[in-house]
Protein backbone atom coordinates (compact mmCIF):
# COMPACT_ATOMS: atom_id res chain seq x y z
CA UNK A 1 0.00 0.00 0.00
CA UNK A 2 1.26 3.51 -0.76
CA UNK A 3 1.80 5.90 1.62
CA UNK A 4 -1.05 8.10 0.00
CA UNK A 5 -3.17 5.81 -0.01
CA UNK A 6 -2.55 4.43 3.85
CA UNK A 7 -3.01 7.94 4.90
CA UNK A 8 -6.39 8.22 2.78
CA UNK A 9 -7.33 4.94 4.27
CA UNK A 10 -6.62 6.02 8.22
CA UNK A 11 -8.16 9.32 8.18
CA UNK A 12 -11.18 7.89 6.47
CA UNK A 13 -11.86 5.64 9.25
CA UNK A 14 -11.01 7.59 11.69
CA UNK A 15 -13.66 10.06 11.11
CA UNK A 16 -16.31 7.07 10.46
CA UNK A 17 -19.45 8.16 11.69
CA UNK A 18 -18.32 11.50 13.55
CA UNK A 19 -20.94 13.60 12.04
CA UNK A 20 -24.07 11.97 12.05
CA UNK A 21 -27.66 13.91 12.85
CA UNK A 22 -27.89 12.53 16.39
CA UNK A 23 -23.79 14.12 17.19
CA UNK A 24 -24.79 17.12 15.66
CA UNK A 25 -27.83 17.36 17.49
CA UNK A 26 -25.99 16.70 20.98
CA UNK A 27 -23.53 19.81 19.91
CA UNK A 28 -25.93 22.25 19.21
CA UNK A 29 -28.28 20.82 22.25
CA UNK A 30 -25.32 23.22 24.53
CA UNK A 31 -25.86 25.96 22.33
CA UNK A 32 -29.54 26.15 23.66
CA UNK A 33 -30.79 27.92 20.18
CA UNK A 34 -34.37 29.18 20.45
CA UNK A 35 -36.37 29.10 17.49
CA UNK A 36 -36.68 32.56 15.43
CA UNK A 37 -40.31 32.53 14.22
CA UNK A 38 -39.45 34.50 11.61
CA UNK A 39 -41.41 32.67 9.19
CA UNK A 40 -44.67 33.19 10.77
CA UNK A 41 -45.35 35.90 8.61
CA UNK A 42 -43.92 36.60 5.37
CA UNK A 43 -45.27 39.90 3.22
CA UNK A 44 -44.62 39.65 -0.25
CA UNK A 45 -43.37 43.07 -0.23
CA UNK A 46 -41.25 42.67 2.87
CA UNK A 47 -39.04 39.51 2.03
CA UNK A 48 -35.87 39.25 4.66
CA UNK A 49 -32.31 37.96 2.96
CA UNK A 50 -29.12 37.37 4.92
CA UNK A 51 -26.14 36.86 2.65
CA UNK A 52 -23.03 35.52 4.49
CA UNK A 53 -19.31 36.58 3.69
CA UNK A 54 -17.58 33.79 5.60
CA UNK A 55 -14.36 33.97 6.81
CA UNK A 56 -12.25 30.70 5.63
CA UNK A 57 -10.49 29.88 8.73
CA UNK A 58 -9.23 26.09 9.97
CA UNK A 59 -11.48 24.06 12.25
CA UNK A 60 -9.84 21.82 15.26
CA UNK A 61 -12.94 19.12 15.38
CA UNK A 62 -16.66 18.86 14.19
CA UNK A 63 -18.20 20.63 18.01
CA UNK A 64 -16.20 24.11 16.35
CA UNK A 65 -17.02 23.99 12.76
CA UNK A 66 -20.70 23.52 14.08
CA UNK A 67 -20.23 26.46 16.49
CA UNK A 68 -19.08 28.66 13.98
CA UNK A 69 -21.66 27.95 11.01
CA UNK A 70 -24.37 28.82 14.18
CA UNK A 71 -22.94 32.15 14.72
CA UNK A 72 -24.01 32.96 10.84
CA UNK A 73 -27.05 31.52 11.26
CA UNK A 74 -27.85 33.33 14.61
CA UNK A 75 -26.72 36.50 13.60
CA UNK A 76 -28.84 36.71 10.63
CA UNK A 77 -31.72 34.83 12.32
CA UNK A 78 -31.60 37.94 14.90
CA UNK A 79 -31.77 40.30 12.22
CA UNK A 80 -35.21 38.68 10.96
CA UNK A 81 -34.30 36.91 8.15
CA UNK A 82 -36.34 34.27 6.31
CA UNK A 83 -33.16 33.06 4.61
CA UNK A 84 -29.32 32.65 5.06
CA UNK A 85 -27.45 32.21 2.29
CA UNK A 86 -23.63 30.84 2.15
CA UNK A 87 -21.24 31.01 -0.35
CA UNK A 88 -19.73 28.34 -2.81
CA UNK A 89 -17.56 25.71 -0.98
CA UNK A 90 -18.91 25.91 2.21
CA UNK A 91 -19.22 22.18 1.99
CA UNK A 92 -15.30 21.70 1.86
CA UNK A 93 -14.45 23.15 5.11
CA UNK A 94 -14.85 19.88 7.26
CA UNK A 95 -11.78 19.06 5.08
CA UNK A 96 -9.70 21.15 7.67
CA UNK A 97 -10.65 18.89 11.26
CA UNK A 98 -9.51 15.28 9.59
CA UNK A 99 -6.70 13.98 11.28
CA UNK A 100 -4.03 14.80 9.02
CA UNK A 101 -5.05 17.60 7.01
CA UNK A 102 -1.23 19.42 7.66
CA UNK A 103 -0.24 16.23 5.52
CA UNK A 104 -2.45 16.73 2.40
CA UNK A 105 -2.82 20.38 2.39
CA UNK A 106 1.30 20.50 0.94
CA UNK A 107 -0.59 18.77 -2.19
CA UNK A 108 -3.64 20.48 -2.90
CA UNK A 109 -1.64 23.81 -2.61
CA UNK A 110 -1.61 25.96 -6.05
CA UNK A 111 2.05 27.09 -6.33
CA UNK A 112 3.21 29.48 -9.13
CA UNK A 113 0.04 29.06 -11.04
CA UNK A 114 -0.02 25.35 -11.43
CA UNK A 115 -3.48 23.59 -10.37
CA UNK A 116 -3.23 20.53 -8.08
CA UNK A 117 -2.59 17.06 -9.44
CA UNK A 118 -6.11 16.44 -10.81
CA UNK A 119 -6.12 12.55 -10.00
CA UNK A 120 -4.87 13.42 -6.35
CA UNK A 121 -8.21 16.08 -6.25
CA UNK A 122 -9.97 12.76 -7.52
CA UNK A 123 -8.82 10.47 -4.58
CA UNK A 124 -9.04 12.71 -2.24
CA UNK A 125 -12.69 12.83 -2.75
CA UNK A 126 -13.18 9.37 -3.13
CA UNK A 127 -11.66 9.21 1.12
CA UNK A 128 -13.33 12.24 2.26
CA UNK A 129 -16.07 13.46 0.30
CA UNK A 130 -18.59 11.22 2.38
CA UNK A 131 -16.99 12.44 5.48
CA UNK A 132 -17.00 15.80 4.77
CA UNK A 133 -20.89 15.89 3.12
CA UNK A 134 -22.51 14.48 6.32
CA UNK A 135 -20.73 16.84 8.51
CA UNK A 136 -22.00 19.97 6.09
CA UNK A 137 -25.34 18.65 5.58
CA UNK A 138 -26.41 17.78 8.58
CA UNK A 139 -25.19 20.40 9.91
CA UNK A 140 -27.00 22.59 7.93
CA UNK A 141 -29.99 20.78 8.20
CA UNK A 142 -30.01 21.32 11.51
CA UNK A 143 -29.58 24.67 11.64
CA UNK A 144 -32.32 25.47 9.36
CA UNK A 145 -34.78 23.71 11.79
CA UNK A 146 -33.42 24.32 15.27
CA UNK A 147 -33.93 28.29 13.82
CA UNK A 148 -36.86 27.75 11.75
CA UNK A 149 -35.11 29.44 9.08
CA UNK A 150 -34.60 28.45 5.15
CA UNK A 151 -31.06 28.04 4.82
CA UNK A 152 -29.12 28.57 0.92
CA UNK A 153 -25.96 26.34 2.24
CA UNK A 154 -23.61 27.51 -0.48
CA UNK A 155 -22.06 24.42 -2.34
CA UNK A 156 -19.97 21.36 -1.96
CA UNK A 157 -17.73 19.58 -4.61
CA UNK A 158 -18.43 15.58 -3.69
CA UNK A 159 -19.23 12.03 -5.23
CA UNK A 160 -22.68 11.35 -6.47
CA UNK A 161 -22.45 7.49 -7.50
CA UNK A 162 -19.08 8.04 -8.03
CA UNK A 163 -19.44 11.08 -10.46
CA UNK A 164 -18.09 14.88 -9.06
CA UNK A 165 -20.42 17.33 -9.17
CA UNK A 166 -20.33 20.69 -7.69
CA UNK A 167 -24.00 21.37 -6.44
CA UNK A 168 -25.54 23.99 -4.35
CA UNK A 169 -28.44 22.89 -1.47
CA UNK A 170 -31.71 24.56 -0.32
CA UNK A 171 -32.73 23.55 3.39
CA UNK A 172 -36.47 24.26 4.53
CA UNK A 173 -37.33 25.79 8.48
CA UNK A 174 -38.08 22.14 8.73
CA UNK A 175 -34.30 20.83 8.04
CA UNK A 176 -36.14 19.21 5.03
CA UNK A 177 -33.99 19.18 1.90
CA UNK A 178 -35.81 21.76 -0.85
CA UNK A 179 -33.80 21.34 -3.60
CA UNK A 180 -30.62 21.14 -5.41
CA UNK A 181 -28.72 22.63 -7.97
CA UNK A 182 -25.77 21.22 -9.95
CA UNK A 183 -23.46 23.72 -11.72
CA UNK A 184 -24.21 24.27 -15.63
CA UNK A 185 -20.85 25.26 -17.10
CA UNK A 186 -17.80 23.66 -15.06
CA UNK A 187 -14.92 25.75 -15.17
CA UNK A 188 -11.47 24.11 -16.84
CA UNK A 189 -10.40 23.30 -13.44
CA UNK A 190 -13.34 21.14 -12.24
CA UNK A 191 -13.04 19.65 -16.18
CA UNK A 192 -9.66 18.53 -15.19
CA UNK A 193 -10.91 16.26 -12.55
CA UNK A 194 -14.34 15.35 -14.07
CA UNK A 195 -16.97 16.90 -12.40
CA UNK A 196 -20.26 16.45 -14.16
CA UNK A 197 -22.13 19.28 -15.26
CA UNK A 198 -26.10 19.91 -15.00
CA UNK A 199 -28.19 19.18 -17.03
CA UNK A 200 -31.60 21.24 -15.81
CA UNK A 201 -31.83 24.95 -14.07
CA UNK A 202 -34.60 24.52 -11.45
CA UNK A 203 -36.69 26.82 -9.46
CA UNK A 204 -38.01 26.39 -6.08
CA UNK A 205 -41.42 27.64 -4.97
CA UNK A 206 -41.26 28.32 -1.68
CA UNK A 207 -42.80 30.78 1.44
CA UNK A 208 -40.02 33.50 0.41
CA UNK A 209 -41.23 33.44 -3.23
CA UNK A 210 -39.57 31.66 -6.66
CA UNK A 211 -35.80 30.68 -6.06
CA UNK A 212 -33.09 29.77 -7.98
CA UNK A 213 -29.79 28.91 -7.18
CA UNK A 214 -26.77 29.59 -10.10
CA UNK A 215 -23.29 28.23 -8.99
CA UNK A 216 -20.21 31.23 -9.52
CA UNK A 217 -19.48 31.49 -13.55
CA UNK A 218 -22.95 30.53 -14.32
CA UNK A 219 -24.76 34.32 -14.26
CA UNK A 220 -22.27 34.94 -16.77
CA UNK A 221 -24.26 33.23 -19.48
CA UNK A 222 -27.55 34.94 -20.73
CA UNK A 223 -29.18 32.31 -21.86
CA UNK A 224 -28.75 30.24 -17.93
CA UNK A 225 -30.35 33.08 -16.12
CA UNK A 226 -32.85 33.64 -18.27
CA UNK A 227 -34.16 29.95 -17.84
CA UNK A 228 -34.63 30.30 -14.54
CA UNK A 229 -36.64 33.77 -15.14
CA UNK A 230 -38.32 31.41 -17.88
CA UNK A 231 -40.05 29.26 -15.10
CA UNK A 232 -41.06 31.85 -13.01
CA UNK A 233 -37.77 33.19 -10.46
CA UNK A 234 -38.09 36.32 -8.61
CA UNK A 235 -34.41 36.24 -6.89
CA UNK A 236 -31.01 34.64 -8.21
CA UNK A 237 -29.17 33.33 -5.20
CA UNK A 238 -25.24 32.85 -6.50
CA UNK A 239 -23.23 31.31 -4.49
CA UNK A 240 -19.20 32.14 -5.35
CA UNK A 241 -15.90 32.46 -4.45
CA UNK A 242 -13.45 34.67 -6.24
CA UNK A 243 -9.53 33.86 -6.09
CA UNK A 244 -7.20 36.74 -6.11
CA UNK A 245 -8.08 40.70 -6.56
CA UNK A 246 -11.79 41.43 -7.00
CA UNK A 247 -11.94 44.24 -9.46
CA UNK A 248 -14.61 47.08 -10.69
CA UNK A 249 -14.61 44.48 -13.91
CA UNK A 250 -15.61 41.88 -11.78
CA UNK A 251 -18.52 43.39 -10.45
CA UNK A 252 -19.67 45.34 -13.19
CA UNK A 253 -20.61 42.31 -15.36
CA UNK A 254 -22.11 38.59 -14.33
CA UNK A 255 -25.03 38.78 -11.97
CA UNK A 256 -25.93 42.46 -12.35
CA UNK A 257 -26.32 42.24 -16.17
CA UNK A 258 -28.37 39.34 -15.27
CA UNK A 259 -30.50 41.03 -13.09
CA UNK A 260 -31.16 44.46 -15.16
CA UNK A 261 -31.90 41.52 -18.01
CA UNK A 262 -34.59 39.46 -16.21
CA UNK A 263 -35.95 42.34 -13.54
CA UNK A 264 -35.36 39.82 -10.75
CA UNK A 265 -33.51 40.50 -7.64
CA UNK A 266 -29.64 39.19 -7.12
CA UNK A 267 -28.13 37.87 -3.94
CA UNK A 268 -24.19 37.00 -4.48
CA UNK A 269 -22.84 35.03 -1.37
CA UNK A 270 -18.76 34.97 -1.28
CA UNK A 271 -15.85 33.55 1.20
CA UNK A 272 -13.19 35.67 2.04
CA UNK A 273 -9.97 35.44 3.73
CA UNK A 274 -6.57 32.87 2.92
CA UNK A 275 -7.66 29.30 2.21
CA UNK A 276 -3.62 28.72 2.80
CA UNK A 277 -3.81 26.47 -0.21
CA UNK A 278 -1.62 29.45 -2.09
CA UNK A 279 -4.68 32.18 -3.15
CA UNK A 280 -6.89 34.37 -1.49
CA UNK A 281 -9.92 35.62 -1.53
CA UNK A 282 -11.58 39.29 -0.86
CA UNK A 283 -14.91 39.64 -2.99
CA UNK A 284 -17.81 41.51 -1.01
CA UNK A 285 -21.50 39.92 -0.96
CA UNK A 286 -23.60 42.14 -2.88
CA UNK A 287 -27.65 42.49 -3.36
CA UNK A 288 -28.75 43.42 -6.72
CA UNK A 289 -31.81 44.67 -8.33
CA UNK A 290 -33.41 46.34 -11.54
CA UNK A 291 -32.50 49.90 -11.47
CA UNK A 292 -35.69 51.26 -11.25
CA UNK A 293 -35.88 50.11 -7.60
CA UNK A 294 -31.83 51.36 -6.80
CA UNK A 295 -32.62 54.91 -5.20
CA UNK A 296 -28.76 55.94 -5.28
CA UNK A 297 -27.59 58.46 -8.25
CA UNK A 298 -25.51 55.42 -9.64
CA UNK A 299 -27.95 53.10 -11.71
CA UNK A 300 -25.23 49.55 -11.50
CA UNK A 301 -28.67 47.87 -9.60
CA UNK A 302 -26.21 47.84 -6.30
CA UNK A 303 -28.91 47.69 -3.17
CA UNK A 304 -25.85 46.58 -0.66
CA UNK A 305 -22.65 45.63 -0.39
CA UNK A 306 -20.60 43.89 2.04
CA UNK A 307 -16.57 45.10 3.11
CA UNK A 308 -14.88 42.61 1.49
CA UNK A 309 -12.27 42.66 4.23
CA UNK A 310 -11.31 39.77 5.73
CA UNK A 311 -14.03 39.42 8.44
CA UNK A 312 -17.03 37.78 8.86
CA UNK A 313 -19.56 39.83 8.07
CA UNK A 314 -23.43 38.54 7.59
CA UNK A 315 -25.07 41.58 4.48
CA UNK A 316 -29.13 41.65 4.99
CA UNK A 317 -31.64 42.94 3.15
CA UNK A 318 -35.29 43.09 2.41
CA UNK A 319 -36.98 42.28 -0.97
CA UNK A 320 -40.19 43.44 -2.51
CA UNK A 321 -41.47 41.02 -4.69
CA UNK A 322 -44.53 42.79 -5.38
CA UNK A 323 -42.38 46.12 -7.13
CA UNK A 324 -40.19 43.06 -9.46
CA UNK A 325 -43.72 42.08 -10.64
CA UNK A 326 -44.58 45.44 -11.61
CA UNK A 327 -41.23 46.21 -13.84
CA UNK A 328 -41.94 45.85 -17.62
CA UNK A 329 -39.70 43.47 -19.48
CA UNK A 330 -37.45 46.11 -21.64
CA UNK A 331 -36.86 43.09 -24.22
CA UNK A 332 -41.20 42.65 -24.40
CA UNK A 333 -41.97 46.58 -24.77
CA UNK A 334 -40.56 47.59 -27.46
CA UNK A 335 -42.40 51.22 -28.95
CA UNK A 336 -42.05 49.79 -32.80
CA UNK A 337 -45.10 46.79 -32.88
CA UNK A 338 -44.08 45.45 -36.34
CA UNK A 339 -40.33 44.97 -35.65
CA UNK A 340 -41.23 43.13 -31.97
CA UNK A 341 -43.95 40.92 -34.31
CA UNK A 342 -40.75 40.06 -36.34
CA UNK A 343 -38.40 39.30 -33.75
CA UNK A 344 -40.65 38.47 -30.57
CA UNK A 345 -39.60 34.94 -30.69
CA UNK A 346 -35.94 35.12 -30.76
CA UNK A 347 -35.99 37.25 -27.78
CA UNK A 348 -37.91 35.08 -25.59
Amino acid sequence: MSIRHSVFGNIAMLMAGKATPREVGRILDRLSIEPSGNLSTIPNDSVNIAAVQLLRRDYHNLSEYITDMNSYVADAANRRAHIVCFPAFTGLLPLSFLPQFSGIKPEIQIRGGDSPDPAYLRELLEHYCEVMFDAYSNTMSALAARHGVYIMAGTTVYLDSGTPRHRAFLFDNSGELAGTQDKIAPSPFERTFGASYGNEIAVFNTPLGCLSMLIGSDVLFFEIARAAKNQGAQIILNPTAFAGNYTPMDSAGGLTVRVQENSVYGVQCTMVGDTGLGISMDAPCAVYAPNKLVRAPVKNGLLLQSSGHTVAEILSATLDLEAISNIQNPYLHDKNPALLDKYIDRLC
